[in-house]
């Protein structure tokens, strides 16, 4: 097993962005990059030993902004579209960054799959543990966020996600919420409204 790091050229924004790549036993190749936190590509055998790619993906990190899709990547600070690009709590309304419609999609015009993430090697556990702070206030959203994403690839299960994000409204009301694989959800008092015609679940 093994987990190394390169550079990986600049984002949209020209910000400079870094490659994991993490390599089991068997060959299965997992690379993650920090822009986004996202995953690349995962390269895995078929049923008859051949290599392939199994993730859609973009070549370099700017095309991540251009065409966005939102492949491999961690959303946020919501994922969906809150309708009308606001919502209420405790009696405030946040007016948030709309960038789909008059709706906000997935955090809005700069979410967590337009930043650059910070990123630690765990060399002992073939992992990388990306980190995000999102500041009371971006993309309209209130409070400060802490999001923390861990990608381990082992010998014997497929690459694992485990991604925890702590939330604070002011300076009260803190929790942390770990996750399952890559499905997770935070209990609120009273959601977002959703765009009309849009399931939220």
């Amino acid at each position: 097993m093994s987990v190394n790091n390169e550079a990986f050229g600049k984002n949209f924004y020209g910000e400079d962005v870094e490659l994991f790549t993490l390599t089991n036993a068997k060959g299965v190749k997992a690379r993650i990059m920090t822009h986004g936190a996202t995953v690349l590509s995962i390269e895995t055998p078929d049923r008859n030993g051949r290599m392939a790619d199994i993730v859609l993906g973009h070549d370099t990190a700017a095309e991540y902004v251009q065409a966005t899709p939102y492949f491999g990547c961690a959303v946020g600070r919501f994922a969906n579209r809150i309708k009308g690009g606001k919502f209420t709590v405790d009696g405030k309304e946040y007016k948030l960054a709309q960038n789909n419609g008059p709706n906000a999609l997935h955090g809005g015009l700069r979410g967590f799959d337009k930043v650059v993430w910070a990123a630690e090697l765990l060399k002992a556990s073939n992992a990388v543990r990306m980190t995000y702070v999102s500041a009371d206030g971006e993309e309209g959203f209130p409070g400060e966020v802490k999001t923390v994403v861990t990608y381990t690839l082992t010998d014997d299960l497929p690459p694992c996600v485990d991604p925890v994000s702590k939330l604070g409204f002011g300076r009260s009301q803190l929790f942390e919420q770990p996750a399952i694989g890559q499905y997770w959800e935070v209990q609120v008092v009273e959601p977002p409204e959703p765009a009309v015609g849009i399931p939220v679940s």
